[in-house]
């Protein structure tokens, strides 16, 4: 083996090395991200505005006032993107379940 070969495998290894540890940071900095269901599993109304399924008209529409007061995207806007989108959605769902709740109601 000559010297040369000994230092491409050497170059080789180290290349290796960074790249797998460059890897393992970015999976690890994925894995700590807060998860956040996709918007395709649907929850009952009832879950997400965090009431009893018999409830009330006014517990209702009280636990949507809480609710979209605290998640509304305009509350997060200067927080970056992410957040914002987030917000959005959580918004969304929400509105969703109100609408739902005020249906079943009649």
């Amino acid at each position: 083996m000559s010297l040369t070969d000994i230092v491409v495998i050497a170059l080789a290894l180290f290349i290796g090395y960074k790249f797998t540890a460059a890897m393992l940071v970015d999976s690890r900095e994925t894995a700590d991200a807060p998860r956040v269901p996709p918007a395709s599993v649907k929850r009952p109304w009832h879950e997400v505005l965090n009431v009893a399924p018999d409830a009330s008209r006014e517990q209702i529409v009280d636990a949507y006032r809480r609710l979209i007061r605290e998640h509304h995207p305009d509350r997060v806007a200067n927080l970056g993107k992410e957040f914002r989108d987030l917000a959005e959605r959580r918004a969304s769902e929400i509105n969703v379940a109100y609408d739902e709740a005020l249906q079943q109601l009649g």
